[in-house]
This record gives structure tokens, C-alpha cells and sequence, in this order.
């Protein structure tokens, strides 16, 4: 099985308590077309466009109040030459010890994601919507592309607020080590099911039972997969 290994490139950037940026990865320099030093320093508010800034500065508004983190924010990105990036960006804790010092976040351009979900084509499938199994499609490093309404009605969420995460941010503290070692199977070419507990929004926990099936290309090449997450009970 030939599998795509870099789907969807994630640029980071992670910013200090007042939102200067302190470090970010080649990716991200490269992509707004700085060097990592012309970044670093900058306001995390600099690169976006003047329409996005307030939707950004609310979201960290809301952070330093609550430091509830991984909320999808879709903003735009203005490049050095002008080129506007609409990305969907989420984001964790910055720690020094145990004291949060900032904010690291995971920027993706949505129109990969947007090519993805084409690829996939999840809405035009038999059966993908059924009111007894969770489905959610993801790339292969595990950024939600999509996903069913079951899923959205089950987890609490909508669908903004899921698409463009990791898959790992719904699961249950106790599962990610078995949803990494099943994903890693994965992409071994092994499709092992397993018992994944999920975590709703609103903190609650429910197991499932997990299958998957690949998501490939026009070219048959495996770029990702749809899991099947069936409730079971304890």
C-alpha cells in the first residue's frame, strides 16, 4: 500500500502572553515569505488581514480569560507580496514548567482542506449519514476533513467547530495512546479496530467501537481515512 505522508503541510507559530510571536516553524516563514527572524518579534495580529484581526484578537481575548484551548478559528493571513491565506488555526497551552507562558498553535490552509473534502465526497455516499454510527474523515496525519451529523449531534459540536482539528482533541485522555498505536497501524497498512472512548464538549465520556476504510486519490494513492465509531456500552 503507497500512502501520501504529507497531506496537508500544518505551519506553527507559538506566541507569548501578550501574542509576540517567539518562535514559529520554516514552514510558516516560508509561506507568508519571511525569514524565521523577521517573524519572531512580530505581533501574531501583524500577519492577519485588517477583516480577520478582530475575530483573532477576541479569540485570545477569550484564551487569557478562560485558557480553554484547540477552538478552530478560521482567519486570514497576509503573505509579504500581498497574497491573502485563509487558514483554519487552533491552538494549546504554551508551558515553561508548570506555569502557561503563551499559546502554540497549528495553522492549516483550507484549501487544502477544501480539496480534501472534494476528494472525499463524503455527502454523496450511502450510508456515511446514519444516526447510529459516528463517522469522521480525516487526512493522514489525522486533521478532521469532514465528518456526519451523528457525530455532530453526539459530540456537541458543530461542524466549524470540527473540521480542520485533530482527531485526537475529541478523545478521551485515556484512548490516545490506543487511537495513536491504531492510526500508526494505519498507515502501516494494518486496519485494526478498537475500543476509543470519545470526550464530548461538554466533558462527558462514552466509548466506541472503531473501524476505519482509506480515503485515496484519483491515482489510488491512500491520503487518509474514514473511521466508523460505533457506541457501545462499557
Amino acid at each position: 500500500m503507497r500512502v501520501i505522508q504529507a497531506t496537508i503541510p500544518i505551519l506553527y507559530r507559538s506566541v507569548d502572553l501578550d501574542g509576540v510571536i517567539v518562535d514559529c516553524n520554516q514552514a510558516y516563514a516560508d509561506r507568508l515569505g519571511y525569514t524565521v527572524e523577521e517573524v519572531i518579534g512580530a505581533s501574531l495580529f501583524d500577519h492577519a488581514t485588517k477583516d480577520t484581526r478582530g475575530v483573532l484578537k477576541q479569540a485570545f481575548v477569550d484564551w487569557t480569560v478562560s485558557q480553554k484551548t484547540n477552538i478552530p478559528v478560521r482567519i486570514k493571513l497576509e503573505a509579504k507580496d500581498g497574497e491573502i491565506i485563509d487558514v483554519v488555526r487552533t491552538f494549546r497551552n504554551r508551558y515553561d514548567g508548570d506555569d502557561v507562558v503563551g499559546i502554540d498553535s497549528s495553522i492549516v490552509e483550507f484549501s487544502y482542506i477544501k480539496e480534501l473534502q472534494d476528494l472525499y465526497n463524503v455527502g454523496a455516499r450511502d450510508g456515511y449519514e446514519d444516526p447510529n454510527i459516528m463517522r469522521r474523515s480525516v487526512d493522514y496525519v489525522g486533521t478532521v476533513i469532514d465528518c456526519s451529523q451523528s457525530y455532530l449531534d453526539n459530540m456537541g459540536y458543530t461542524r466549524d467547530e470540527v473540521v480542520g482539528i485533530s482527531l485526537y482533541e475529541h478523545t478521551a485522555s485515556r484512548s490516545k495512546g490506543n487511537l495513536h498505536s491504531n492510526m500508526n497501524n494505519w498507515r502501516l497498512g494494518r486496519h485494526s479496530p478498537a475500543k476509543i472512548w470519545m470526550k464530548r464538549k461538554d466533558g462527558s465520556e462514552f466509548p466506541t467501537f472503531l473501524t476505519s476504510v482509506d480515503e485515496t486519490n484519483k491515482e489510488g494513492m491512500v491520503v487518509g481515512r474514514t473511521v466508523s465509531l460505533k457506541i457501545i456500552d462499557e
